[in-house]
């Protein structure tokens, strides 16, 4: 499974669970942990293809 087959819905709200998440670890100091990297890596890739999406279904708005 990747993130292209999620729903619009999922996909935001696992970016917004993973923000989360990146906050508390970065509350606790676990900056320097390598989960933080790879969750840190998700919500980027989690928050580019949410962008794309958007751009696609509304051309008006490219590049918002």
């Amino acid at each position: 499974m990747n993130l292209e087959s999620l729903n619009d819905k999922h996909l935001h709200e696992m970016e917004r669970l993973v923000t989360e998440l990146l906050t508390l670890m970065k509350k606790a100091k676990l900056t320097d942990d390598p989960l933080y990297s790879s969750l840190h890596d998700l919500k980027e890739t989690a928050e580019k293809l949410r962008r794309e999406r958007f751009d696609e279904e509304n051309p008006r708005f490219k590049g918002y």
